[in-house]
């Protein structure tokens, strides 16, 4: 499992969820700095636009669609996972302690990632991850 080869993109939803940057680099093993954005899907989704290539992992699932559709506009993107950290961490109770969690979530979709072809759903992947994560 790695990032090597893939561009993360991790949006704390107009900074509504708590998301510590430092740690959830430390646990998915990136190599310096990870950017948080706060609004990836209206204000810096330009940016995104210009940068979607390869193999992308969003941590957005309520917005997949509008990124896939830039994404595919972009011609520059393999393949396109996204994983749910607002509704299954980010927004719990639990918010302010959940980097476990979302890291836990964000390594499973990794290696689903690395694993699945072409078009293969990995939601069922980041579900056990996440449940996982919570015991």
């Amino acid at each position: 499992m790695s990032l090597a080869d893939k561009t993360l993109h991790v949006c704390s939803c107009n900074a509504t969820m708590p998301l510590d940057a430092a740690a959830l680099a430390r646990g998915l093993a990136v190599a310096g700095e990870l950017p948080v954005h706060t609004q990836l899907c209206q204000k810096e989704l330009a940016r995104f636009a210009d940068v979607a290539a390869g193999d992308l992992i969003v941590a957005c699932t309520q917005e997949a669609r509008l990124f896939g559709d830039v994404a595919e506009d972009g011609g520059k993107t393999h393949t396109i996972r996204f994983v749910n950290i607002r509704e299954s961490a980010g927004w719990s109770a639990e918010a302010a302690t959940a980097m476990p969690k979302i890291n836990a979530a964000m390594k499973l979709k990794i290696a689903a990632q690395t694993t699945a072809k072409r078009g293969e759903s990995t939601r069922v992947e980041t579900t056990v991850a996440m449940l996982l994560a919570a015991s």
